[in-house]
């Protein structure tokens, strides 16, 4: 991201933009995977900081993109700094005068707490012990439980999200080819539904079909678009959804309610 000589200096949402456009990326697929509004993302590519929110949350929305386009944000935020610094912007938040800080019961308690340090602490450890001996002795029911008692969803979930076995050696290879954009990809099934996923960076995917068979399992590279047709619904794990949009049947399919901490897992077209 360094300029030559003599050339205009990028600012960090521009620099951003253009590796977009580099990699055949729109904004209008990127801003739902960033949350974002697509004004907000285009104030956040020109660099316009009248129409942006508060520094604190340009940061965020600078880490976000970098991460998606797996590049680092340490330069784009030294040179976010740099532009406030020259637009004559401060960053930072005055404390409360006394009469405006909050008062009740609520704010009292906290207060409390936090001039007690020790005792937060402690309680923490002790609910801390709690749980662990809570998920030990819910461990050792599981053990006991047969596996033939375990609901079929409830083995889904459990499955490890990482390269199987036997199961995963015997699925064929996809199809490679070029789509009408020239962006590589890769096709599994012929007919039914479809179900495709767009990777704006590498993402761990598993897709089972409605016979609940494994029909795709690998990390498609950046840039790639997966295809899967066949027998719906189709369940679907993503090792990290921020990076991927997915559809099905030319509908898109919105991953955030069934993300957390950026893995994903649900059925579509059920």
């Amino acid at each position: 991201m360094s300029e030559a000589a003599g050339a205009p200096r990028l600012g960090p949402g521009a620099s951003l933009a253009q590796l977009r456009v580099a990699r055949g990326l729109s904004a209008e697929d990127l801003a739902p995977t960033l949350n974002l509004s697509l004004s907000t993302l285009r104030a956040l590519e020109d660099d316009d900081l009248a129409r942006l929110p508060s520094p604190i949350f340009v940061r965020s929305y600078l880490r976000a993109y970098a991460r998606l386009l797996l590049v680092p944000s340490a330069p784009l935020l030294a040179a976010f700094e740099q532009r406030l610094a020259e637009a004559g912007i401060e960053d930072g938040t005055p404390p409360l005068p006394r009469y405006l800080r909050p008062r009740g019961l609520r704010a009292g308690l906290l207060r409390f707490l936090f001039q007690r340090p020790g005792w937060v602490m402690a309680g923490f450890s002790a609910l801390g012990a709690v749980l662990l001996g809570l998920m030990v002795l819910g461990a050792g029911a599981r053990l006991d439980t047969p596996e033939s008692e375990v609901p079929e969803a409830s083995r889904l979930q459990a499955a490890p999200l990482a390269p199987g076995g036997g199961e995963a050696a015997s699925l064929s290879p996809p199809e490679e080819m070029l789509g009408a954009d020239g962006l590589p990809e890769l096709w599994v099934g012929d007919g039914g539904a479809r179900l495709e996923l767009a990777y704006a960076s590498e993402s761990w995917t598993e897709v089972r079909n409605g016979a609940d068979r494994l029909v795709y399992q690998g990390a498609p590279p950046t840039g790639t678009r997966l295809i899967v047709q066949g027998e719906g619904p189709f369940a679907l794990r993503l090792g990290y959804a921020p990076g991927v949009r997915v559809s099905y049947n030319q509908m898109n399919v919105p991953l955030r309610p069934h993300t957390r901490n950026d893995v994903a897992q649900l059925v579509i077209g059920r």
